[in-house]
């Protein structure tokens, strides 16, 4: 017999004596007319019918789903009425990168979702020693950030010293065609 089986038996054998313990002491509560304690062969009758449904692979599938259904409406249920941070992006120059990691800070403790850049292409990483391979990185890493700016409910452009790259400057053009706010760390709009 296969463990899976073993298993299976060994929870119907427990199912079983659970149901045989709760027959032997069953009591019919009969209200105003008092009790009923089943006889011998109602109680072997009772028994025949609950071993019968536990042998019927509809009731049983039947039964777990209605089980299923009952504890997820008990469940406790997510706060509906919560009302979900809003979702900024960062863009950028990664040549500030401090900045990039103060801002995501100052974001967050404002409560919102940060979504900002990912890596730094102005380190040392051996990724970027190869030119043709750093070009290639960038021009995905530049798609993968226009993604970031779909999930986001706003845009927050670093604009270090009124600096805006092509890179940047794509990226705000790209929001504001989807509809996104734009909002600047240094007020001067570009």
């Amino acid at each position: 017999m296969s463990d899976q089986k073993t298993v299976l038996h060994t929870l119907l054998d427990a199912n079983l004596c659970v149901i045989e313990g709760y027959v032997n002491d069953y009591e019919f509560d009969a209200g105003d007319d008092g009790y009923h304690i089943p006889s011998y062969e109602e109680r072997t009758l009772i028994d025949d019918a609950i071993y019968g449904l536990h042998a019927d692979e509809n009731f049983v599938r039947t039964f777990n789903a209605w089980q299923d259904a009952v504890r997820a409406a008990a469940a406790p249920q997510p706060n509906e009425t919560a009302v979900r941070p809003k979702i900024v992006c960062l863009c950028g120059s990664t040549r500030f990168f401090k900045e990039f990691q103060e801002a995501s800070l100052q974001e967050t403790v404002a409560g919102k979702i940060v979504l900002s850049i990912g890596c730094n292409l102005r380190s040392d990483h051996q990724l970027w020693a190869d030119e043709p391979e750093r070009e290639a990185i960038k021009i995905r890493l530049d798609e993968l950030h226009k993604r970031k700016i779909d999930l986001a409910d706003e845009v927050l452009v670093l604009n270090i010293g009124g600096y805006v790259g092509e890179s940047t400057r794509s990226e705000i053009d790209y929001a504001i065609a989807r509809g996104k706010p734009v909002r600047y760390l240094e007020n001067e709009k570009l």
